[in-house]
C-alpha cells in the first residue's frame, strides 16, 4: 500500500475480494442447500446485503460513536473504503 497509495491499493484488491465473495457464496449455498432458482438466490443475496450494511452502519455509529452523516462523508467516493 505505501507504494501504490490507499485508493489504488484498495481498487487493486477489489477483483480478489470479488472472487472470494463468489466462491464463499457458492460454498454457503451448497453447504446449506439454499434455493437453487434465480429468485431464491436473489432473495438470499438481498438479505445478506441488508445484514452486511446494517452491521457496518451499526459498527460505525454505535461503536465508533460517529454520526451517520460523518461516517458516509468519510468514505472514498471511488473505492468505497476509508474511514
Amino acid at each position: 500500500m505505501p507504494r501504490l497509495g490507499a485508493r489504488l491499493a484498495e481498487l487493486a484488491a477489489t477483483p480478489f475480494m470479488f472472487v472470494a465473495i463468489v466462491l464463499s457464496a457458492r460454498f454457503i449455498a451448497w453447504r446449506f442447500a439454499l434455493a437453487s432458482g434465480a429468485r431464491g438466490r436473489l432473495v438470499d443475496g438481498a438479505l445478506a446485503l441488508l445484514l452486511l450494511v446494517s452491521a457496518q452502519l451499526l459498527l460505525a455509529v454505535v461503536l465508533q460513536a460517529r454520526p451517520l452523516g460523518e461516517y458516509s462523508a468519510s468514505r472514498d467516493p471511488v473505492s468505497g473504503e476509508g474511514g
